[in-house]
C-alpha cells in the first residue's frame, strides 16, 4: 500500500468532512478540520475557499440568548457570504452530536459557521458545524472577514 503525503491525507479527510458538513442532513458540532497537525496557511486558505463555494451563507455570530439547554438567539457579527447582514438577529437551534458532545448555545459565545440549506425567514438557523480558528484566519487573510 502506498503511503500518502500528510497534505494528501489532510485534503482527503477535509473533503470527506466538508461533504458531510455541507450536506442536507445536520452533522456534529465539530471543527471543520480533521484532527491532526495544524494545516499550513495555504492548506487552510484552500479549505476555506472550497467550503465557501459550497456554503449558502458564512457568518460569524454571537449568542445573545442561550442557556446551553436548547434553542437560542444569535446576532450576526459579520458575514462573508449570504443574506444575513451584520446585526441580524436570528433564532438558532443547536444539534447534538455524539462524536463531539452536545451542541449548546450559551450567551456570549462567538462562533463562525458555514450554512447550507437556509431556513425560511423566521425559522431557526441550524447550528451544527463550527469553523476552526484556522478556517477563520484563512477568511481574514482572503479579505472576507474583519479581524
Amino acid at each position: 500500500m502506498a503511503t500518502r503525503s500528510p497534505l494528501a491525507r489532510f485534503l482527503a479527510a477535509l473533503s470527506a468532512t466538508l461533504a458531510l458538513g455541507l450536506s442536507a442532513v445536520p452533522a456534529e458540532a465539530c471543527s471543520m478540520l480533521p484532527p491532526g497537525p495544524r494545516p499550513s496557511a495555504a492548506e487552510a486558505d484552500r479549505a476555506a475557499r472550497e467550503a465557501l463555494q459550497r456554503a449558502d451563507a458564512v457568518i460569524e455570530f454571537e449568542v445573545v440568548e442561550g442557556n446551553g439547554a436548547g434553542d437560542g438567539t444569535i446576532r450576526v457579527l459579520q458575514s462573508a457570504k449570504g443574506p444575513y447582514a451584520a446585526g441580524t438577529v436570528l433564532p438558532a437551534r443547536p444539534v447534538d452530536g455524539a462524536a463531539c458532545g452536545p451542541g449548546r448555545l450559551v450567551t456570549g459565545q462567538r462562533h463562525l459557521i458555514f450554512l447550507s440549506n437556509l431556513p425560511p425567514s423566521g425559522e431557526a438557523v441550524i447550528v451544527w458545524r463550527l469553523a476552526s480558528p484556522d478556517i477563520r484566519a484563512a477568511l481574514v487573510r482572503l479579505g472576507l472577514l474583519d479581524r
